[in-house]
């Protein structure tokens, strides 16, 4: 048997793996496992020729860096109606992150927007600090315990901004953006060891979930944070019926949400990038809009 792996043994590995649900990032180190396995070749797994035929063939029926590795959580920033999305990263030990360098903008039409639209850049900031501060801080809550609250809350989140990188047909960002702000307060207050009867007692009512965690942990935030969750409708009602909203209303609720919901989760985590950009002598204070 050659010892050489085959493009037909690695595309059929890579249908078996989607099929059991891998991450494509992941599946090209799968891969090569199998192939050692079934070559029966021990030793070195990471052969340079065996690793650079599996990337030409990943390569050749994949999209550009379909295999790199994802983020920890997509957020958003808001530039006039336009939703930019901002990566946060895995990082491994210390890792000085700049907050700005996470929008996924190009650098010259950043400078645009810095020298024609200034608050919005700021504004743009100060979100992008948002984003990484909820990402860190559910991962910090959900590694010790399983959380699906915690886990969902990121999930719908990131919808809502997915959402709203489209023209058209953007009204479902509001529902995500709803469950968002229940599912992180229910989530904390999972982790305080509130009961799951107590949970449900609480239903849909935004207002009553953040309330209670704010009576736990108060913050300077938390007018700035009630008054964003008071202005979100009664999202049960709104499945039924178009929003209404124009897309900078709809944009603009997905930011403040998120900075909502990153305030909730910073007092428990101690995670606060925003908080150190406030603090710069050179920075703006934040405006949500």
């Amino acid at each position: 048997m050659s010892k050489t792996i085959t493009r037909e043994f690695i595309i059929q590995k890579d249908t078996e793996l989607m099929k059991l649900g891998i991450s494509l990032h992941a599946r090209p180190f799968h891969v090569n496992l199998a192939w050692m396995e079934y070559a029966g070749i021990n030793g070195n797994v990471v052969d340079e020729e065996r690793r650079k035929i599996i990337e030409n063939v990943y390569d050749e029926i994949y999209p550009p860096k379909s295999t790199n590795m994802p983020p920890l959580f997509t957020g958003g920033a808001a530039i006039r109606d336009n939703v930019y999305l901002v990566e946060v990263p895995i990082i491994f030990g210390s890792v000085h992150i700049e907050p700005i360098k996470q929008i996924q903008i190009e650098p010259a039409e950043l400078e645009k927007i810095y020298k024609n639209f200034p608050e919005d850049f700021w504004n743009a900031l100060y979100q992008s600090a948002d984003a990484l501060d909820f990402g860190y801080s559910i991962d910090d809550l959900t590694k010790a315990n399983d959380n699906d609250f915690l886990r969902n809350a990121a999930t719908n989140l990131t919808a809502a901004f997915r959402t709203l990188l489209g023209k058209r047909d953007i009204d479902a960002a509001l529902q995500s953006a709803c469950l968002t702000i229940e599912l992180a307060g229910k989530g904390i207050l999972k982790e305080e060891k509130y009961s799951n009867e107590q949970l449900k007692a609480m239903g849909h009512n935004l207002v009553r979930i953040t309330k209670e965690v704010i009576k736990i942990k108060p913050s300077k935030d938390d007018n700035e944070v009630l008054n964003v969750v008071a202005k979100l409708p009664n999202y049960v009602q709104s499945r039924y019926s178009k929003t209404n909203m124009t897309k900078l209303e709809l944009v603009n609720t997905a930011v403040n949400v998120q900075f909502a919901a990153a305030s909730l989760l910073r007092r428990f985590t101690g995670r606060n990038l925003a908080s150190d950009i406030a603090a710069s002598t050179d920075t703006p204070a934040r405006k949500l809009p």
